[in-house]
């Protein structure tokens, strides 16, 4: 079966390159795959805007984590500008500051995360978002945090463990657990669980923040032998970035996935005449 052995190569790559689809999202001709960033939508400070009261759906912190000072917030904002710009040093003297005036501070220890788990320090970011969670166990990217970290060192089922827990405090606030959760369930080959969490995070994402949502179900369906709408779903991908840097080798494999389903439906045809 050397057509279907090529099939699985290439998702075994996807898979473990998923976590690192953020960077140039809304960038149409960016890579397919790019570096491990975080994208805005898992920012520790994302979500927290406008809420004033109570424990909100939408929200991705506890009130506790909401109500800082004005200049601490300032301090989170200059720390999150810099890390979204790679200034490590100068997030980090931020993140230290805002750390040294409240040591029990939910999103500084977030954030000190995001600086760890960009530098691949993931000790270090394991250890400030557990720091975080202690402090908020609301902290919705606290938890996406730990999740991919997991899915970096390809711990698959805490992988699913961590984002399941993200999706039962609250189930939209952040859509890339769903992301997340569903390369891991293909990774353990649970693809019923995985196509459900694949349609879910496509749903949540609108603007197609991660568009590489279209290949990762692309695969899924083509383990289930749906080849027809394994191909459309790369199709889908290619009008999203249509400059994709591996663009050429996705159309092959939707030639190939085609190909397949047209034998599939002329097998079926001889059967039932």
């Amino acid at each position: 079966m050397p057509i279907l052995w090529r099939i699985h190569v290439r998702l075994v790559l996807i898979c473990l390159t998923v976590p690192a689809c953020c960077a140039h999202a809304r960038d149409r001709s960016a890579r397919s795959i790019t570096e491990i960033s975080v994208a805005s939508s898992e920012a520790c400070i994302h979500g927290t805007a406008g809420a004033t009261a109570g424990d909100v759906p939408g929200t991705t912190v506890s009130l506790a984590s909401i109500l800082v000072s004005p200049k601490t917030k300032r301090t989170y904002e200059h720390a999150a500008n810099a890390l979204a710009l790679k200034n490590f040093d100068e997030a980090e003297k931020q993140l230290q500051k805002a750390v040294s005036i409240s040591p029990d501070t939910a999103l500084g220890w977030c954030l000190m995360g995001t600086l760890h788990e960009e530098k691949l320090e993931l000790d270090k970011a394991f250890s400030d978002y557990s720091r975080a969670l202690s402090a908020d166990s609301r902290l919705l990217p606290a938890y996406l945090g730990f999740a991919r970290i997991a899915f970096l060192e390809k711990r698959w089922q805490e992988v699913i463990e961590f984002t399941d827990q993200s999706a039962k405090i609250d189930p939209i606030a952040v859509p890339a657990g769903y992301f997340y959760n569903a390369a891991a369930h293909l990774n353990v080959r649970n693809l019923i669980s995985a196509e459900k969490s694949a349609h879910k995070f496509e749903s949540l994402d609108p603007e197609h923040e991660r568009p590489q949502v279209y290949l990762l179900l692309g695969d899924i369906l083509a383990l289930k032998r749906d080849f027809a709408r394994a191909a459309e779903q790369k199709k889908t991908f290619l009008r999203i970035v249509p400059d994709a840097y591996d663009a050429d080798e996705i159309k092959e494999q939707i030639k190939i996935l085609e190909h397949l389903s047209s034998g599939k439906k002329s097998a079926s045809t001889t059967l039932t005449n």
